[in-house]
């Protein structure tokens, strides 16, 4: 439930002593720059992989998602340092009323990249199998079905769950303006208490045990990109991209985005395990702990991801240059030969 804004009295003795971590200096101004540089690094990968939209769409999304977290930082804590410094009581109410708000963008990024990678890294799998194998499992494997995976399974089910998540679970602090506690669970709305308690929780732990699973056996399956494509052998497929004009999709370009996207998925798994040990309400005792210790974690925490939306396109490049491959479709080897 909002603090009404009428009702809000704003002392600024009190939120710097509440929350000191908001007091600004000049690593604010370093960090923010570090953001932004994530927000433009973000912005170029979403404008070239759009450009082979259903068949990157895995990789727009999680752009876009980068782009989101890099955002929402300079948001949640730029904007309210500046807020402290200015002494601005606009700024300071525009932070108090949208807070609840911030908690379900989170929440829905959170769930998102999740779900995201799980699709990403069991594509990458597949792509270690046989072109049987990406035909039977084709809604991972061609554009048009990605695309709507994406939409409904990644994106749908984020926005469902964040909802859900928000419903009574959300209350301020003793200082509104420095964070906000989550109930317990079930404080209200006793038809949600289910899917709140034993189903979203779970779904996404469980997408991110999966999810290293099939990295631990891509990793080891590497070296089968490309076994059983036939008409024609490995050899001849290598050297009739070689020979052609114009680049085409080869073996080595598999390999090398495979593991470009491991070592990206590397990121996410240092992500997931700082949220489930660091973050989460549902597997640690946060709310328990001080003000200034939950704001920290948080803080840390959502710096992290920048850092890791910034690096991608770094990534990206001294893996694939422009070579990114999107997209193994059945049969991609014979038809680029």
């Amino acid at each position: 439930m909002k603090v009404p804004l009428t009702s809000l009295v704003i002392n600024w003795s009190k939120i710097e002593n509440a929350c000191p971590e908001f007091i600004p200096n000049h690593w604010d101004l370093v960090l923010a720059t570090i953001a932004v540089f994530g927000v433009v690094a973000s912005l170029i990968l979403i404008c070239n992989f759009r450009k082979q939209m259903k068949e990157s769409v895995f990789l727009t999304n999680l752009a876009e998602l980068d782009f989101g977290f890099c955002l929402l930082y300079l948001w949640m804590y730029f904007f309210s340092s500046g807020a402290v410094y200015f002494k601005n009581k606009t700024m300071v109410e525009l932070r108090v009323y949208f807070q609840v708000e911030d908690q379900i963008v989170k929440d829905f990024f959170e769930t998102a990249i999740v779900l995201l990678m799980f699709f990403i890294i069991l594509e990458k799998f597949l792509w270690t199998c046989s072109s049987r194998t990406r035909q039977i499992f084709r809604v991972v494997t061609i554009g048009k079905n990605k695309y709507w995976l994406a939409l409904i399974g990644c994106i749908g089910y984020s926005v469902l769950s964040a909802f859900i998540q928000s419903r009574s679970l959300l209350q301020y602090g003793e200082v509104p303006f420095c964070d906000l506690l989550f109930r317990p669970v079930g404080a209200d709305t006793p038809f949600l208490r289910v899917p709140r308690e034993y189903v979203l929780p779970w779904v996404p732990i469980i997408a991110v045990i999966l999810t290293f699973i099939f990295a631990l056996i891509t990793l080891c399956r590497i070296s089968r990109v490309g076994e059983g494509e036939k008409p024609l052998n490995q050899e001849e497929v290598d050297l009739a991209n070689v020979a052609a004009e114009t680049p085409r999709l080869t073996t080595g370009k598999i390999k090398r985005s495979i593991i470009c996207m491991l070592a990206v998925y590397f990121t996410f798994l240092v992500h997931a395990f700082c949220f489930y040990v660091y973050i989460s309400p549902f597997t640690t005792n946060i709310n328990s702990e001080t003000r200034n210790t939950r704001i920290l974690r948080n803080w840390s925490f959502d710096f992290m991801n920048v850092v890791f939306a910034g690096s991608r396109i770094i990534v990206y490049y001294v893996f694939c240059r422009n070579q990114m491959v999107v997209e193994f479709a059945p049969n991609a080897l014979q038809n680029a030969a």
